[in-house]
């Protein structure tokens, strides 16, 4: 989990967005991540499941009030 959520963590800073590191969790083979700076004020959500193996990880846009 924290090599992905490294990799994710360098590729996003490098485009110009902020973690929300308030926001972020890791807990049990999981770990969800948001980013602040998306297109049209969205935020960008990282979330990974370890499964055994292999990772399931999702990204995508999401408003965040």
């Amino acid at each position: 989990l924290e090599a992905a959520m490294q990799y994710y963590r360098d590729q996003l800073v490098a485009q110009g967005l902020t973690e929300r590191a308030d926001l972020a969790s890791v807990e049990g083979g999981t770990f969800s991540m948001v980013f602040e700076g998306g297109p049209e004020g969205k935020s960008v959500v990282v979330q990974g499941v370890a499964l055994g193996e292999l990772m399931n990880i999702n990204v995508r846009y999401e408003e965040m009030d």
